[in-house]
């Protein structure tokens, strides 16, 4: 018997639930892959990639990748860092979402967060210990300055688009540790497969939960 059985890309809910020490009987984590692509880790583009323009989309199928291991889809995604526009998250609460304004959500980004740019954490909007990584990419573009120059001429910010305003040019950055992806699996199953109340089983298909 098992106190929740949870799907593997959901790896937060299994880490918090496992994180109690009341919870026994213990919590069961199931994941259909047995072992993630080291690949999956690069965190470079490369012209073999496979990518290409499109001139049209018709009678053609849109290819939406999903993750099936630990972590979900945060093996496979672009790894940017981004919350979201702070006006959505104040419209779902206009809209009846109650708690759910930018001012509520933000101690959870805060919580989570382990910001490693030393001048976003001085705006008020970072923190650093948290379980996920966010840092800048240690390459930049030989475009980048002059792109920002002309920006500023034409009268753009060059901003933290993860705080106050969205409106504008920046560095995205990407949830990146030591030059590697920074998954789910990484910041909160990785610290959490020990405990003696947490059972993962990998190579799982589940037809049905009794």
């Amino acid at each position: 018997m098992f106190e929740a059985v949870v799907k593997a890309w959901i790896g937060l809910v299994a880490s918090r639930l496992s994180n109690e020490p009341s919870v026994v009987p213990p919590v069961l984590l199931l994941v259909s892959a047995t072992k993630q692509p080291l690949l999956n880790d690069v965190t470079r583009l490369s012209r073999d990639s496979f990518w290409y323009a499109q001139g049209r989309r018709v009678d053609v199928q849109v290819i939406w990748p999903s993750g099936k291991g630990l972590g979900g889809s945060s093996l496979l995604n672009a790894m940017l860092y981004v919350r979201g526009n702070k006006k959505d998250y104040d419209d779902w609460e206009a809209q009846g979402a109650k708690g759910w304004s930018y001012k509520d959500v933000l101690p959870y980004f805060l919580k989570l967060e382990n910001n490693t740019n030393s001048d976003y954490l001085n705006n008020g909007y970072h923190a650093t210990g948290g379980p996920i990584t966010a840092e800048n990419p240690k390459y930049q573009s030989e475009i980048r300055r002059p792109l920002y120059e002309t920006a500023q001429e034409l009268g753009y910010r060059i901003l933290d688009s993860n705080a106050a305003r969205q409106t504008g040019f920046n560095d995205l950055q990407g949830n990146i540790r030591n030059g590697q992806r920074c998954s789910t699996a990484k910041a909160y199953l990785v610290p959490a497969e020990n405990r003696t109340n947490l059972d993962i089983i990998k190579g799982a298909h589940v037809k049905k939960v009794t």
